[in-house]
């Protein structure tokens, strides 16, 4: 409730303007989920959700450029799917709730800053972060481009980061990227830092971490990127790996992983592989993303292909197979199939 009276005031202090423009945001998506060899001795899980993202956002007409925005999510699921738990979701699959609500100024073309709840821009791994999270905080961010090269960095303070698992917990985050194009040829790494602290998670959230990691130390991640595209006749390859190291424990605490995407010419197909190794307590297992079955102590992999029917329809399908560390269950699959219409 305070972070909403606080965006309330910012909100009234501009409805004076003359003039303003709003956009207004609706998208729509529907999930098929399914689930094979489960270790629990469950052949298989399936269900389907359908989720709606909708709200506004204001650019007040005044000599800073300022923005700021209010979105709503709204899910409906089977009956299987509606159960989170079972699913090991980051958010919500019945209901609707307050998505975002921020403030953000622009000092100059080269820094902004933003206030509230939002998804996080930062180039941060999906091993450690969840992009469909939408923590509560300040982000300071700062891009510049000059001739072949471009810099990103980005600091952030947030707190409230997962409401379904009932995390109350700290986050501060750290991220510089730099992007350096020679030819046809485009090399860029980025250097990351996380630091959880006040962490205090119950019931799901504490799925394949070691409690005595959450009760003796805070987890501080620190993550190397390292990439190359290059440009094809037959079209464009994108080659990324990532590491990230858990300071605050000395036993299994790497984590890495591996991304390849091919974006064939002339086509509106995108072909995607990833395989990652995330030890036990590399990362706080319930702020990574969701798509993947086991968020810790495992390795797997998936393979995707997307297809856009338009600038605003799109399809994608992934294949997970995945195994627990130190297991002698066989490998589990997974199918997600999601279908996006921005609107």
């Amino acid at each position: 409730m305070k972070s909403a009276y606080w965006l309330i005031v910012l909100f009234s202090s501009g409805v004076a303007q003359a003039y303003s423009n709003i956009d207004w945001n609706l998208s729509f998506e529907g999930v098929y989920d399914q689930v094979n060899d489960l270790p629990n001795g469950n052949e298989r899980l399936e269900g389907g959700s359908l989720y709606a993202t909708y709200g506004f956002e204001w650019l007040p007409e005044t000599e800073t450029f300022m923005n700021i925005g209010v979105s709503f999510k709204s899910a409906y699921s089977s009956d299987n799917r509606e159960n989170e738990a079972w699913f090991i979701e980051n958010e919500y699959s019945t209901g609707s709730r307050a998505y975002e609500y921020f403030w953000g100024i622009q000092l100059n073309p080269q820094h902004t800053l933003e206030i509230g709840r939002k998804r996080l821009s930062f180039f941060l791994n999906p091993m450690v972060w969840d992009r469909d999270l939408s923590p509560t905080g300040i982000t300071y961010q700062y891009q510049s481009v000059n001739n072949n090269k471009r810099r990103f960095l980005a600091v952030g303070a947030y707190g409230s980061t997962n409401d379904i698992n009932n995390v109350d917990s700290k986050m501060f985050v750290a991220d510089y990227f730099e992007e350096l194009s020679l030819n046809e040829m485009l090399f860029r790494y980025g250097l990351s830092f996380i630091k959880h602290f006040d962490l205090e998670l119950q019931g799901n959230a504490l799925r394949q971490n070691s409690l005595d990691v959450f009760t003796a130390s805070d987890y501080q991640l620190a993550g190397l990127n390292l990439g190359v595209s290059h440009l094809f006749d037959s079209g464009q390859l994108d080659a990324n790996m990532t590491a990230y190291v858990n300071t605050a424990v000395d036993d299994e605490n790497r984590a890495s992983r591996i991304d390849l995407d091919f974006f064939p010419v002339d086509t509106n197909l995108s072909l995607s592989y990833s395989y990652q190794s995330v030890e036990k307590d590399s990362t706080v297992a319930a702020f990574n993303d969701d798509d993947w079955w086991f968020a810790t102590a495992m390795s797997g992999s998936r393979a995707s292909i997307a297809y856009a029917f338009s600038e605003t329809v799109g399809l994608r399908t992934s294949y997970f197979l995945e195994e627990l560390d130190n297991s002698d269950k066989e490998e589990l699959s997974r199918i997600l199939v999601s279908l996006t219409v921005d609107l």
